[in-house]
This record gives C-alpha cells, structure tokens and sequence, in this order.
C-alpha cells in the first residue's frame, strides 16, 4: 500500500521539511497521514561487511513475513536502503578474501584502496561532496526521501565493545538544533535496550565518537539524526578467539552504566557479527514504527526551527569581487549541492553599510537548512572538556576545523541586519563572468596567478604547445601592477581563441598585454609527475591523485619497483610522496602479505631517488614522507614537531595562519598572510640549517583561526615550507597538509607550484621567436 503512493509520501516529507507556508491545521494532518522515512547505509568501508550481509536478511524478513510485527514496520515505516554504499570495493574485498582463504595469507590486508581515491576517507566528504557515491547519496536519499532517521553502519576493532550505539559523546556542533540532539539519544537508548533485551552482550554507547564534524554528519543539518553503529571486526570473514582477559584489561567487564552486559569473550565470528547489525536494523526499524507520529512532529518541529527569524546573522554574502572566481563557484556549488537555497544579486546593494556588487551570492538564514551554510562558512571553536576536574584537556575524536572560506581562500562576509536586495534564486553555481580580452594577444595574454583555474588552463594550454611564463618580478600593464607569478602566454599559430576558451571556461580574467617589454621570469613546461605509490593503500595518495586529475596535471603511478628501476630523469621532471611512514616507503609491507606485495623501495630506491634530484629533478613531500627525505638525503632540516612534549602540544585539524614568501615560485599567487590545516597526526616543523624557507608560522601567540590549538607557542617563527637545493634540482618540504581531502584549495598552489616549478626553466619573458 506504501509503495503504491511513493510519490505522495515523498510530498508529505518535502513539505514537513520546508514549512514555509504550511499552516498548523495543515501541518497536522500531513503528520498524521504521512510515514517515517529511515535510510540504512550498509558497509560504507568496503571491508566492513557484516552490514551489508544483514542488510539481505532484513530485507527478505520484511518482504516475506506475515506478523503483527512486521506488519507493524511496513505499515509506518518506509525504508530507502544502500546495501552496500561502495560495491566495487566490496567486490576486491571479497575477490581478495577468497582467493588466500585457506592460506598463510588469509585475512591479509589488500596492498590498495578499496575506494579508487579516498579509501577510508570515503564517509569524511559529506561537506565537500568530492566524490560521486556522495553526490548520488545527496540527490537520491537526502534531496529525494528527506528522511527523519539515517543509519551508518559501521566496524570497529575486534577486542572492545561488541557493537557501538548512540547516545554519542559531547560536544555536538553548535548548529544542529536540540530536537535532533534529543531524537539521537530516544533512539539509541531504544536501540540498545531492545539488543540487551535479545540477549546481545557487549553493546555500549556514549564512547568514543562525538558529534561535532559535518564531515560525517551531513544528516543533523537537514532534519535527520545520524545513527552510527559500529560492530567489532572478525578477520575480514574469517572468525577470531578474544578472551576474557583481553577484554577485562581495556576495562570492557566493568562497564555497566553504557555497557549493561558485557561479553565475555570467546569466539567472535561472521554469522555473530551479522546477527548484531540484523537485530540493530530491527531495532531502529521498532522505534520509526512505534514512535511514527513523534519522529514526524519532531521533525516538523526542527523545519520550523530552521526558517524561524535569527538573532545577530541574517545572511552570508560571497561578494562578486573574488581573488578566486573558480573557487568561489566551488564553493556555492557546495552550498547548492547541500540543498541550501543561494540567490544571486541582480544589482548592486549595501548591507551593514558595505557596498557589494551585483553577481554577488546572498544566503539568507531564514531557510531550511541554513544551519549546514552556517556551519560551513563560520570559524569553529572547539570547546574545552577536562579529562576530570582540574585533569589534563579532553582531546577530540576527529578534526576539529571545517571553516570552508578559509579552507578555500574565498572571502565570505556576514550581516546581522536586514536589508534589500534585487535578486534571483540560483538554478546551479554562478559568479560574474570573467573579463575576456578582445585581442589577438600579439604581446601575449595576462593570467591571474591568484586562480586556482590558471593551473588547469596551463596544463591543456602547454599540452597543445602554447607558450607560457611565469614573471619573476611584478610589472605594470596599462597602469594595472600585476605580482611575481603572474602567467604570460603567447598564441600558437595566432590561435588565440583557444586561450580566450579556456578562460571563459573557467573563470578566468584574461588581459591582452600592451607591452612587449622583457621581464625576468620562469618559462613553463608541462609536468611531467611521479607520484610515489606504495602498496599500502595510502589515502593521502589517493586524495593527492584526485585533486591531480581534478586540476589536469600529467602524472604517472610510481610504484616502489618503478621507482628500484632507475632512469627517472627520463620519465619525470617531478616526483611527489604524500604522507607516507619512512618506514612504509624504505622496507614496505612484510609478514602475511603476498611476496609480490612486499618490500619498499629499498636502499636502490633511495639511491635512484637521490641521483634523480642531483641530475636536476624536484622532488616534493608533505605529511611524513618529509622525515623519510630528511634522514635518507641527510638534509641540514630538522623535524623539531617530534621534540614537543606529547601532553602540551595537540592540533586535531584546525586552521592556522602562516606568512609566505610570496617573491618564491613555490608560494605564487598565496597571500602573503596565508591559511593552512595543520593535522597534529601527520604535519612536520622544520629548523632549518640549509635551504630558502618559503612560509613559516608568524610570530605571534594568535595563530589559531578555526578550531583548537593547545601548545600553539611552539610554533611561533617556525618554518613550515621549505626549499633545498641537492645538486641540480631541489627539495621542496612542506609541512603542512596542502591536500586535506580535497579541501585546502587555499594551498593547493604550494603543491601546484611545486611541480610548475620542477619543470620550469629561468628564462628572460618575450614573444615566441624573439
């Protein structure tokens, strides 16, 4: 009967989301008639697969049972499942489980990502919407159904908890509204009370995981709850022994108040792993059912609550005029893709007494999910928790930061009053078009070196064999003064509508040069990339490849035999290492991995790496691949990250400023006062006895923009950005994330830079044949 008016239940979901309009009496009657709507997101991590394994069990209980009970669920209830959230990945999962069951090698962890980019990182982008299972999730789930409840299933480690249900721990986000807050914990305690009743022991909540990051919580900002379980891991599908005594030493035996039957331990194995995430789905499936009118009235509730009038903000704006045209359209496609309602104005206007111009985009917070555009465009600031009172701090879960403006160099301003505006409702992304030169660019066109897009216009540009230079030195063109870095390219052939194609395209001003003065400068080549590839399944290297192909770079996958093999010089003119363990990189993966997936790159490795930079190559590192050139090239460059005292010094992903050498290739284009995350897990700090620093942290006690910084004094004046020469190429060492799954488009130019800089050569900037 559900399934026969799909689409009027969907309408009744749609305007209880967006009460604009609706009437008490009208409102009323919607929840009466209308059903809650739960989404089940199974083995979002490939090798998580119980979920996905009950998720087929469930299933066929409610398509063939006749109960009271079952009847109960379908007749209140309707269900939008994602049985398996990632199903290639699932797929290698499984092809890589049963060809070595039965071997030294079963249960082996597979030598690559189950996810093409992100692996791991794949539940972490539901604010940036990188990737396409996210963005099919958004329109197909979020956009479509509107659900009240979401559940994202999950494993963990085999020796604590036997599965992990809400209620989470604090802090929750600021902005997700208090109903959602409450509806969490009604529906885990439920959850849990219904697993302990059916004799399942060691389920536990309030540990562990909190509700702070958007990153994987899309849901609590567009009136769902996210309910996260999380079952203990078997090995891959194979069954495991834990004894008591593991268990009583992590303190699972004497856990009562969120643990009400601890386990005991025993035998841990598929089919039980399976039954836990069968009878959770149940369970959540009772309270929906049960509790239908409340989730429904709750949920208007949170609608109501979400267009109500807002002290102190009105609206965001992202004015018209943009050092980043191409990431400020990013970034409203973000807002737009997280259904937030973005209108553009038709002229200019003031508010708050600035002045802003038409084009610009104007997000009001009167709006259903104004709470997600809030979140994303204010500077976080992580509470303060104590470990017990007067006791060390409580550190967070996960990252701490998510200030989107800051993470992507783009100037957001906010007004708190009202005022008026001529505007349209945006139909998808939209920012000025670009100034287009007229010309046939006889002295060449000018680039703006401050858009990320300049680098993607660059790599087709020099591909088709257009001339392109960096200037070393600022100049002025009809009075306009232009900074080092800016792009001079010439037309091919007097093909200059290609250049004028590629600029429209993506955002880009381009100017016809009046001058055909010579000026110092760097003429480009195309990148020609290694990026090192282990058989660790990286996700920095897949996030690094992502952002690579994103923005067109030519790059090859250099694994450790490529690498063992030599004659790089002839393949490369850069070679990059994400964050990767020296130890990872040197001896590899050993043990119970398969011989072909064994081993580094070796002292062979090391020594080609070397003799590649000495014949005049770059070679460019973040994260902890830094300590791995540090040591094996024995740099004058120290990691002093490691001397800071563990108990006094913790960034968990925040953002933090930094001061660039803007006159430095590697820093073109950057602010001179910059915006960096800093990951406390993985960044470096150099002192530095060789090489040019290129950014370092300011001096001062106030480095923290967005999120939490405790030890922030052992930064002050520190390096983090550095350049070495070695021979006839170059060393570039930065500390700092610059990739942050695809997030930190403000420093996507240091590595950008880097490798422009890698295959770019001193050169005196004039016309073609000149």
């Amino acid at each position: 009967d559900n399934i026969s008016k799909l689409d009027h239940y969907k309408q009744i979901n749609a305007q209880l989301a967006d009460p604009r309009g609706l009437t008490e009496e009208k409102a009323e009657k919607l929840i009466k008639e209308g059903k809650t709507i739960i989404g089940i997101n199974c083995s979002i991590h490939s090798t998580e697969i119980g979920p996905a394994q009950a998720a087929v069990d469930m299933v066929y209980r409610l398509a063939s049972e006749n109960s009271d009970y079952i009847d109960e669920i379908l007749d209140n209830v309707i269900l939008v499942l994602t049985p398996i959230h990632n199903p290639d990945g699932y797929k290698m999962v499984v092809d890589w489980w049963r060809k070595y069951k039965g071997t030294e090698y079963e249960g082996s962890r597979m030598p690559y990502l189950y996810h093409r980019y992100v692996g791991h990182d794949n539940n972490r982008d539901w604010y940036m919407f990188t990737q396409v299972e996210t963005q099919l999730t958004i329109k197909h789930l979020y956009d479509e159904w509107h659900p009240q409840i979401v559940i994202d299933m999950h494993q963990m480690g085999s020796y604590g908890a036997r599965l992990f249900v809400p209620p989470f721990v604090d802090p929750f986000e600021p902005n997700i509204d208090p109903i959602l807050i409450s509806n969490i914990n009604m529906i885990g305690t439920y959850m849990l009370n219904r697993l302990t009743a059916k004799g399942l022991t060691g389920v536990e909540s309030y540990k562990r995981f909190d509700g702070w990051t958007p990153g994987r919580a899309f849901h609590h900002y567009h009136g769902a709850i996210r309910i996260l379980t999380e079952t203990a891991s078997v090995n891959i599908a194979g069954p495991i022994e834990i004894t008591k005594e593991q268990l009583d030493q992590r303190g699972y035996l004497k856990n009562w108040v969120f643990m009400p039957k601890p386990w005991q331990g025993g035998t841990w194995d598929l089919p039980t792993l399976v039954k836990y995430n069968y009878e959770a789905q149940l369970a959540a499936l009772e309270s929906a059912a049960k509790l239908r009118s409340v989730w429904l009235e709750n949920f208007y509730q949170v609608g109501k609550n979400c267009i109500a009038e807002k002290e102190n903000v009105f609206a965001a704006i992202i004015p018209a005029e943009q050092r980043d045209p191409f990431t400020a359209k990013w970034l409203i496609d973000i807002l737009k893709t997280g259904l937030v309602e973005v209108y553009k104005a038709t002229e200019d206007f003031t508010a708050d007494g600035k002045d802003f111009k038409a084009g610009s985009a104007i997000i009001y917070m009167d709006q259903p999910y104004y709470g997600f555009a809030k979140t994303l465009l204010e500077p976080q600031v992580y509470p303060e928790f104590r470990e017990y009172p007067g006791g060390p701090l409580k550190r967070p879960y996960d990252f701490v930061s998510h200030t989107l403006p800051y993470l992507m160099g783009v100037d957001v301003t906010w007004i708190s009053g009202e005022f008026d505006a001529g505007k349209v409702l945006m139909e998808s992304a939209e920012v000025p078009e670009p100034e287009t030169a007229a010309g046939n660019g006889e002295n060449g066109f000018i680039l703006p070196v401050e858009t990320n897009a300049t680098y993607i216009a660059l790599n087709r540009l020099l591909e088709d064999g257009f001339t392109a230079y960096w200037s070393s030195e600022k100049f002025i063109d009809s009075d306009r003064e232009y900074p080092e870095g800016t792009v001079i390219i010439y037309p091919k052939d007097n093909d200059s509508e290609s250049i004028k194609a590629a600029a429209r395209e993506l955002n880009i001003d381009l100017v016809e040069r009046s001058s055909s003065s010579r000026l110092n400068g760097y003429k480009l080549n195309p990148v020609s990339l290694g990026l090192y590839k282990s058989w660790s399944g990286n996700m920095s290297e897949g996030w690094t490849r992502w952002v690579i192909e994103k923005f067109e770079f030519k790059y090859e996958s250099a694994y450790n035999d490529d690498i063992k093999a030599g004659d790089l010089n002839s393949k490369f003119n850069s070679i990059m290492l994400a964050d990767f363990r020296e130890r990872d990189i040197v001896t590899g993966r050993s043990g119970n991995t398969p011989p072909e997936y064994q081993g580094g790159i070796g002292s062979e490795g090391v020594n080609n790496l070397k003799q590649f930079v000495r014949n005049g190559g770059t070679l460019v590192s973040y994260g902890k691949s830094n300590d791995f050139i540090i040591n094996q090239f024995s740099l004058r460059v120290r990691n002093v990250v490691h001397d800071f005292p563990s108990d006094k010094f913790f960034i968990p992903g925040s953002i933090i400023k930094t001061v660039n050498d803007v006159n430095h290739p590697i820093s073109y284009g950057i602010p001179a006062e910059g915006k960096i995350f800093y990951n406390h897990r993985n960044d470096c700090v150099f002192r530095v006895s060789q090489g040019k620093v290129v950014s370092r942290y300011p001096d001062s006690p106030d480095l923290l923009l967005s999120g939490w910084l405790e030890g922030g004094n052992y930064l002050r004046g520190r390096a983090n950005v550095v350049e070495v020469t070695y021979g006839n190429g170059r060393i570039v060492l930065i500390g700092f994330d610059p990739i942050y799954r695809a997030q930190a488009q403000a420093s996507f130019k240091y590595v950008f830079n880097s490798m422009l800089y890698g295959a770019a050569e001193r050169a005196s900037i004039v016309p073609p044949g000149n």
